[in-house]
C-alpha cells in the first residue's frame, strides 16, 4: 500500500523565512509586552484614554482614528475594556516588523537585509517602548514603514496609479491617527525631493516621485486644516521660534540634569539618574545600529551613483538626524518644554539608521567571525531594551482617571 506524498504549500526557502520572521516577532512582542505585564494594568497616562473613550466617548483633544479603531475592536471581541487597552496595543504594533521586512527588502533587494531590519526595530528599545501601550504614535510606527514601501515602490512599478491611489489612502489613515507621526514620514520625503530636484532630474523616475510627494503633501495640507492639526502647527511653531529667540538673545538656561538623568531616569526628567555605563548598557540597540548605520553611510557617501537608494535613505537619515539634535539641544539647554522632545524624536531617527544597518550586515554576512561577534552584540542590546523598558515603566506609574 502506497500513501501519498505529502505536499508543502511552500518551499523550504519560503518556511525558513516564516519561521525567522515569527521568532523575531515573538522577540518583538515580548519586549512590547513589558509595560502591560509589569504594571499589572493600563501603563503609563495616555492610554487611559483610550478607556475613557470606550466608557465615556471622550477622548480630548487627540485624533480620531485610533479610538475609533479602539472602540471597534471592542465593540466586535467584547473583550474587557482595560484587558483589550492593556494588550492590544503590544500585539498589534508588534506586527510591524512585516512591513519593515518588506520596506527594507525592495529598497537593498535582499531578503537578509529585511530580517535584519526587522530584527533591530523588534529589539529597538524606543520602538518597543513607544509600541507597548495604547498611543496614536505607536499605531502610527505600524503604518509608516507601509507609506514609505507604497512610496519608494510606487518609483519602478508598473501599475503606478494604483501604488499612488494606495499610498494616498494609508497615508491619509496615519494622517488621521497621529500628526507628529505623519509630519515625521513626510519630511524626510520633502528631503528626498529635494537632493531628486537638485541631482536626479534625468532619471526616468524623477516625474513618479514629484507625484509622490505631491500626493502626501495634499494629503497632509487637508488635514492640516483640522484643529487637531492647527494646534499642532502653532504649538511647533512657537516652540522652535522661542528656542531661536532664546539661542540668539543667550536667555538659555542649561538643564539642572545631565543627558543620563533626562533619557533614562524618566524622559521627562523627574527623579535621579543612572551611570554612564548603565546609559550605554539600557540604550545598546540605538548605539549598535548607529554605528552599523554609519559604516553605510561612509560607504554610499564614496559612491553615490552607484547607491542611488542609500543616497535616499542617508538623506532620510539626515533629516530625522537634524530634527533630533535640535529638539536635544532644546531640552538641555532651553528649558521650553518638559525635556521629552528628544524622546519623541529619537525614534524617528532610528528608523532610516536601522534601515541603512540592515544592509551593512548584509555586506559582512560571509564573513563568520563578524557574524560570531555580532551575536553577544544583539544579545546585549536586547537586554538593554528590556532594562530600558522595565527602568521607564517603573518611573512612569499608571496614571487613571
Amino acid at each position: 500500500m502506497t500513501f501519498p506524498r505529502l505536499r508543502f504549500p511552500f518551499t523550504l526557502e519560503r518556511r525558513s523565512l516564516i519561521l525567522t520572521m515569527g521568532c523575531v516577532g515573538i522577540l518583538a512582542l515580548c519586549l512590547r509586552l513589558i509595560p502591560p505585564l509589569l504594571s499589572g494594568t493600563i501603563p503609563f497616562f495616555d492610554p487611559w484614554m483610550a478607556l475613557s473613550f470606550i466608557r465615556h466617548g471622550y477622548y480630548w483633544d487627540y485624533l480620531p482614528f485610533y479610538p475609533l479603531f479602539i472602540l471597534f475592536v471592542h465593540m466586535v471581541t467584547g473583550l474587557d475594556s482595560v484587558t483589550l487597552i492593556r494588550f492590544l496595543p503590544p500585539i498589534m504594533n508588534s506586527l510591524s516588523i512585516v512591513p519593515m521586512y518588506f520596506l527594507v527588502k525592495s529598497v537593498t533587494g535582499d531578503k537578509r537585509a529585511g530580517i535584519f531590519s526587522s530584527l533591530l526595530w523588534g529589539i529597538s528599545e524606543i520602538g518597543a517602548t513607544r509600541q507597548s501601550y495604547a498611543v496614536a504614535e505607536g499605531f502610527g510606527l505600524l503604518l509608516m514603514p507601509v507609506v514609505f514601501y507604497l512610496a519608494f515602490t510606487a518609483l519602478k512599478c508598473s501599475n503606478f496609479k494604483k501604488r499612488v491611489l494606495c499610498l494616498g489612502v494609508v497615508y491619509a489613515f496615519l494622517g488621521g491617527s497621529h500628526h507628529l507621526c505623519a509630519s515625521m514620514t513626510l519630511l524626510p520625503i520633502l528631503a528626498i525631493l529635494l537632493y531628486v530636484v537638485l541631482r536626479c532630474r534625468g532619471e526616468p523616475w524623477f516625474r513618479r516621485y514629484l507625484v509622490v510627494a505631491l500626493v502626501m503633501s495634499v494629503v497632509w495640507l487637508v488635514w492640516a486644516q483640522t484643529p487637531w492639526y492647527r494646534g499642532f502647527i502653532e504649538r511647533s511653531v512657537d516652540r522652535y521660534y522661542r528656542a531661536v529667540e532664546m539661542f540668539i538673545l543667550g536667555k538659555g538656561i542649561p538643564s539642572e540634569k545631565n543627558i543620563v538623568q533626562l533619557y533614562i531616569t524618566v524622559p521627562s526628567g523627574v527623579g535621579g539618574g543612572v551611570s554612564w555605563v548603565d546609559f550605554f548598557a539600557l540604550l545598546g540597540s540605538s548605539l549598535i545600529t548607529g554605528a552599523l548605520a554609519f559604516v553605510r553611510f561612509f560607504k554610499t557617501v564614496r559612491n553615490p551613483i552607484r547607491e542611488r537608494e542609500m543616497v535616499f535613505l542617508a538623506v532620510w537619515a539626515w533629516a530625522m538626524g537634524i530634527h533630533f539634535f535640535l529638539n536635544v539641544y532644546i531640552d538641555m539647554v532651553l528649558p521650553l518644554w518638559y525635556a521629552i522632545l528628544s524622546y519623541r524624536a529619537w525614534v524617528y531617527f532610528v528608523f532610516p539608521l536601522q534601515v541603512m544597518a540592515a544592509s551593512t550586515l548584509t555586506s559582512v554576512r560571509k564573513d563568520k567571525y563578524i557574524l560570531l561577534l555580532l551575536i553577544p552584540l544583539f544579545l546585549t542590546a536586547t537586554i538593554g531594551a528590556a532594562r530600558f523598558i522595565e527602568h521607564i515603566t517603573a518611573n512612569f506609574p499608571p496614571g487613571g482617571l
